[in-house]
């Protein structure tokens, strides 16, 4: 009789299963890149045996807000996701994916990705659809799996350009046609990035029509809401308004209170998503677990000055007539807040700390900054405090993502100065919340990073430790588990993660990337 061999048993594991539940002690398994099997397994045989005593094995985590969908062909490893037990990325986020595009607007598109900007020049861009731009991830290999989403955005100037209108029906219809193409090649939805021209141009009824497309093949709405700051009830509304219209379940990415002003407005924007649930709208949000975003400067200015795009807002930005009627439509004082925005292009030195270099006032500074970059620099502010962050991660609804990309230490293109969570998201929702607050059982917050993203996402067999499920594993020591990197120091490595095994490969191994890809585009059309 011939005798099995798994390619893979972990042995002596305290297994958490990503629903929820308590652990339990056990082996496991896998074969083919699939959970073959869960027990005690002592008398079986592998071909490569895994001690995890004393370790967590849990599902590996599912980024549901990310961008690394920008930097796939260009760290295809994406070191700084995998070495946080990071699996499956949701890509295509706040209304930028990287196709729909037509070659009429590909350069707009281009001029478009303002916070991008400094990765677009190594794209080739000889794409137009998402099937085409994921078939060349393909070819150099991934090490994380991704499940995109389609922007708004893109297919908005894929059609309009930079136009601050409603679109025509036939520019709808255009619209509509483009979505439903991809939606039927199986990807996840659409997402909105409301905050950002063209997506701030657009009115709700036309987010209604493409979402109902979207709805159609079993789609999600992720939205990037309109304002996140003195608005933000209006925004998360709309978003809820769009969902029930639609009929599709609406994910509120990156949910956050901007301003101290408004900090006390987590618990309105809380009851506002479990009122929307209780009357059968199915509204879910991430979040992650930093104080600070991250974004671009243009994002301050009144939507009306980037209409045309960033070289028509550059002119705006140098005619002394408008220049007082901008400062005062602001969405931002940029005199209050000065102090707690940085820069990372130079250094993370703060708006303020270059107005005293400069021997300028803070506005001129910004605009300097703006002029002087032609848009394309990258803030990160401080805006946000603990008690408001905390009540986001410790609700049942909220799952987590990044909102950062797949990098590696060796700065490249984005630099040394990045936002920490590009590196630390995952482990400090553990080492922070669990270990240090213990706000969140364990079981619990490794259920937000696990098995309630793939359920909101209907990823099938995966997100658990579940027999027949996709191997995508990580084992961790619980006592060691900590986030490194910082703001003054974000390009650092978390410790404390043991193994990350994606599809029944082991990515990292003993703490160390192993330069696997083994890494799929995981679509709704697949088994």
């Amino acid at each position: 009789m011939k005798i099995l061999v798994y390619d893979i048993i972990i042995k002596n594991g305290i297994i958490i299963d990503g629903a929820g539940n308590d652990w339990i002690k056990g082996d496991i398994a896998i074969k083919d890149g699939i959970i073959a099997k869960i027990g005690n397994l002592f008398y079986e045989r592998a071909d490569e045996n895994i001690d995890a005593s004393k370790k967590i094995v849990c599902p590996g985590f599912v980024d549901i807000h990310s961008h690394s969908d920008y930097t796939a062909l260009i760290y295809p490893t994406s070191d700084s996701k995998v070495m946080q037990g990071v699996t499956t990325e949701v890509v295509g986020n706040c209304g930028y994916s990287l196709a729909p595009l037509t070659k009429e607007n590909i350069d707009v598109f281009k001029e478009a990705n303002i916070e991008e900007g400094f990765l677009i020049n190594l794209l080739s861009w000889d794409w137009l659809t998402l099937d085409q731009y994921y078939a060349k991830v393909m070819e150099i290999g991934t090490s994380v799996n991704y499940v995109p989403l389609v922007g708004h955005n893109t297919i908005r100037i894929a059609v309009m350009g930079f136009e601050k209108r409603e679109p025509s029906d036939t520019e709808l219809r255009k619209m509509v046609n483009m979505l439903e193409n991809e939606m039927r090649s199986g990807y996840f939805g659409i997402s909105t990035g409301l905050e950002y021209p063209p997506g701030s141009f657009s009115k709700t009824d036309e987010l209604v029509e493409l979402s109902k497309i979207a709805s159609k093949y079993g789609g999600i709405y992720a939205s990037h809401i309109r304002d996140e700051g003195p608005r933000v009830e209006e925004a998360v509304m709309e978003a809820i308004e769009i969902g029930k219209r639609a009929n599709i379940p609406v994910e509120i990415s990156h949910i956050k209170v901007v301003g101290r002003e408004n900090w006390y407005k987590a618990d309105v924007l809380l009851n506002l998503i479990h009122r929307a649930r209780n009357i059968g709208i199915e509204v879910n949000a991430d979040a992650y677990p930093y104080t600070a975003l991250q974004t671009t400067p243009t994002i301050l200015l009144p939507s009306w000055v980037m209409e045309g795009g960033i070289d028509m807002a550059l002119q705006r930005l140098k005619n002394k007539k408008l220049v007082d009627k901008i400062k005062k439509e602001m969405t931002l004082n940029v005199d209050e807040e000065s102090s707690e925005i940085a820069i990372m292009e130079y250094g993370g030195k703060t708006i303020k700390d270059l107005s005293n270099e400069w021997n300028m006032n803070v506005f001129e500074t910004y605009l300097k900054l703006l002029l002087e970059n032609k848009g394309k620099v990258r803030m990160i502010h401080h805006s946000m405090n603990e008690e408001s962050v905390e009540k986001f991660i410790t609700s049942p609804l909220i799952s987590i993502g990044s909102d950062g990309m797949g990098t590696t230490p060796n700065y490249g293109p984005i630099g040394k100065f990045q936002h920490p969570r590009e590196y630390g998201t995952f482990p400090r929702i553990i080492s922070r919340f669990w270990r240090e607050k213990n706000i969140l059982s364990l079981p619990e917050a490794i259920r937000k990073m696990t098995g309630l993203p793939a359920s909101k996402l209907r990823l099938k067999k995966r997100g658990l430790i579940k027999e027949d499920f996709y191997a995508d594993i990580v084992i961790f020591d619980p006592e060691k588990i900590l986030d490194t990197a910082t703001f003054t120091d974000p390009v650092k490595f978390p410790v404390g993660i043991n193994y990350v095994i994606v599809n029944g490969k082991i990515v990292v191994k003993n703490g160390i990337h192993t330069g696997l890809k083994p890494g799929i585009v995981i679509k709704r059309l697949n088994k």
